[in-house]
């Protein structure tokens, strides 16, 4: 997972849009953007499944292949302390 912000405002052309997650973390007590994130992260994808990746269902994408864009909405006086790698960790 790169974030860059050319990357944010637009997708790339070779890239095909299959599935849409939204997901919303909070960190009320610790106040941790990270931890937060995290649970956004993991929020959006622990309520589905996939399995049509692993069988090779979807014509033209394999599990390979498929890959992530997310976007944080995190605000600019926090976006210093975010840490991008433990993000990453959130996902397969």
């Amino acid at each position: 997972m790169e974030i860059e912000p050319s990357e944010v405002s637009g997708s790339s052309s070779s890239m095909k849009l299959l599935f849409v997650e939204m997901g919303v973390g909070y960190d009320q007590h610790g106040q941790n953007i990270t931890a937060a994130a995290m649970r956004a992260c993991m929020d959006a994808i622990s309520s589905n499944s996939i399995p049509a990746f692993r069988r090779g269902s979807i014509p033209g994408v394999s599990f390979g292949e498929m890959k992530l864009q997310i976007k944080l909405g995190v605000p600019h006086s926090l976006q210093t302390s975010l840490d991008i790698e433990k993000v990453k960790s959130v996902f397969p």
